[in-house]
């Protein structure tokens, strides 16, 4: 099966951000609103390419490496110490990522001078979901900010938990075509 042509691809883009558009303003939507359904559209679409992208420019060779690491893993077994510095890897990310986001989200909502005089999202276990002025957290800002720190723990304590599995081979003195079949 051939790819596309580019100008096919470019052309379905196109159509695909003016019907969605159409599609938020057709429900009552501000042009704000579509505006930014376009950019988060924009910014999903290119990310997909950027990983289609760097998945493309992998030579075959490192594809084999990552394909024996695996194994490797696989046949040594363990890991129980990759695992526990990977865990506070995402604790520590999940923290900070919250901490950061919390910050986006009521600087873009509420200003930054709301930041700055205290206001914060109330922590989990007294009325999660709700900020320190009493106001609710809902909609987008509660899916950044939950989504988000999810998304960003769960892939930095997964890649680092890869990386440590890997320092410990390399410090066993293994080499990772070792283990190739």
């Amino acid at each position: 099966m051939r790819p596309p042509k580019p100008i096919l691809v470019f052309i379905v883009m196109l159509a695909s951000f003016g019907v969605l558009f159409l599609a938020a303003r057709s429900k009552g939507a501000s042009i704000s609103v579509g505006v930014q359904a376009l950019a988060i559209a924009a910014v999903a679409i290119l990310s997909i390419f950027g990983v289609f992208a760097l998945l493309a420019r992998f030579q075959h060779r490192r594809l084999a490496k990552v394909s024996s690491f695996t194994q490797a893993q696989e046949k040594e077994g363990g890991g129980w110490l990759a695992g526990i510095l990977a865990l506070l890897v995402a604790m520590a990310v999940s923290k900070w990522s919250f901490m950061l986001l919390e910050y986006l989200v009521i600087c873009y909502v509420y200003g930054r001078d709301a930041w700055l005089h205290g206001l914060r999202v109330v922590p989990a276990g007294a009325r999660h979901g709700v900020f320190s002025n009493g106001d609710t957290l809902s909609g987008w800002p509660s899916l950044i900010l939950n989504f988000g720190t999810f998304i960003a723990a769960a892939i930095f304590g997964l890649g680092s938990f890869l990386l440590f599995r890997y320092i410990g081979f390399r410090l066993q003195g293994k080499r990772l075509n070792d283990h190739a079949a």
